[in-house]
């Protein structure tokens, strides 16, 4: 069972986690899109339909980068999460809300964060 306290920071890490990892998807992906185009243009202008090949394995590795960053960003958000005590589910989403209200994950109903004195 957590303190309130505790449950506050553990849900404050993982906010804090999810927010840098989708700053950090968003830096990547926003330029990179952009210079991609870019690059696409270019090459069209110079190859012609030569650049095709060129244009697939640019797009396909932009893409790998992105689903990469993106699965990092989910693993290393639901791995912060507070777990319930009772069940060992992760509290996230709704359940974290009502873990807030009720103190209870609204999985099992095992109480999660302790009442206070």
């Amino acid at each position: 069972m957590y303190t309130r306290e505790a449950f506050d920071r553990q849900r404050a890490a993982a906010g804090k986690i999810e927010r840098d990892d989708q700053l950090l998807l968003a830096r990547f992906t926003v330029p990179f899109g952009f210079g991609q185009l870019l690059l696409l243009a270019w090459l069209d202008r110079k190859l012609g339909n030569a650049a095709t090949p060129i244009e697939g394995i640019v797009f396909l590795g932009y893409m790998a980068i992105t689903i990469v960053l993106m699965v990092r960003m989910v693993r290393r958000s639901r791995a912060a999460r507070p777990r319930c005590p009772g069940c060992g589910a992760r509290i996230e989403g709704l359940s974290e809300r009502l873990a807030v209200t009720t103190g209870r994950c609204d999985a099992c109903g095992a109480r999660v964060v302790e009442l206070p004195a």
